[in-house]
């Protein structure tokens, strides 16, 4: 807030680059938090807000689409919630999360959440819950050997940035457990 939010042009290929994935390699739950204003969504997958990404690792939050979309029974539109090793139950090897496209053209505060302990990833929008989905049983993110990005993400050698995001975003928090439902809704509106 207070006017120091991250601005991202996509046409301009413009990233931040947070460095190493280590502190970003989680090994139980974790949540990521961030206030998120979309400008332009596209008509394509891509468009990540934040990520570690290398073929087949990692996580990353973007517009979600595709073949995956369809599977989930959602548009090509909606957000994806990705964490490589960590499939949803009873979906094969599919490591999306696809749920209803965020808001665009307004500040919308977008928390994702994984739950080791409980099997379940979420997804919550303004500290309400758009989703819950169970995983695979004991299930961990695959390590990652790119560097976690916000605005975009690196390809699978880590050469290259793509997959630009359009819009705003504030607050990053990244957490090493899964927060509740009642965390989230404190840090949506932590003046109610």
């Amino acid at each position: 807030g207070y006017g120091q939010a991250l601005e991202f042009d996509a046409d301009a290929n413009e990233v931040v680059d947070l460095g190493t994935p280590e502190p970003f390699n989680f090994t139980d739950g974790f949540s990521i938090s961030f206030w998120a204003n979309i400008q332009d969504w596209g008509n394509e997958w891509g468009h990540a807000m934040v990520a570690t990404y290398g073929e087949g690792m990692g996580f990353s939050i973007r517009r979600g689409g595709g073949w995956i979309a369809g599977l989930q029974g959602k548009s090509g539109t909606g957000l994806s919630f990705t964490t490589r090793g960590i499939s949803l139950l009873g979906q094969g090897n599919s490591e999306d999360m696809i749920v209803n496209e965020p808001a665009q053209k307004t500040w919308t505060h977008i928390v994702c959440v994984y739950d080791k302990a409980n099997n379940v990833k979420s997804v919550y929008y303004d500290g309400d819950i758009v989703q819950s989905s169970d995983t695979e049983p004991d299930a961990e993110l695959t390590e990652a050997t790119a560097n976690c990005t916000l605005g975009g993400r690196t390809n699978a050698d880590n050469s290259v940035y793509e997959n630009f995001f359009d819009g705003m975003l504030d607050e990053v928090k990244f957490f090493d457990k899964a927060l509740t439902a009642e965390e989230v809704k404190f840090l949506a509106n932590p003046n109610p």
